[in-house]
């Protein structure tokens, strides 16, 4: 959780090229994913995106998983498995508050993909 802290404090212009600091909303969905222990056993490199988000990445031999928090909150993602080419690019759609099937099915899916990344 330090470092999403630490990118917090970041301003516009933070790569000198019109980079747009970090949203709150961001911040939030990635302080759920932390608090939520999805990002505990492999902590992933994270870093902001220059349109007010945040990206998770992991990687694991011919593994990678990249999610990207965007300045809205909305949380997509692209597995690239390198042995064999193959690549998978989605939305991960966030539940309605209150929604609790759709919370567990939320949390399933970046589940899933966390366990792929590691090889589980």
């Amino acid at each position: 959780m330090h470092r999403v802290d630490e990118l917090r404090s970041l301003n516009d212009g933070w790569d000198d090229d019109g980079a747009i600091a970090p949203s709150e909303d961001a911040i939030h969905v990635a302080k759920q994913f932390i608090r939520r222990g999805w990002v505990a056993r492999n902590v992933p490199e994270v870093r902001p995106t220059a349109d007010g988000g945040l990206q998770f990445d992991w990687r694991a031999g011919d593994r990678s998983l990249e999610i990207e928090v965007e300045a809205d909150g909305s949380v997509y993602f692209l597995k690239s498995d390198f042995s064999n080419d193959q690549f998978e690019e989605d939305e991960i759609t966030q539940p309605a508050s209150g929604s609790q099937g759709h919370v567990r099915a939320y949390e399933d899916r970046i589940k899933g993909l966390l366990t792929w990344v590691r090889g589980e």
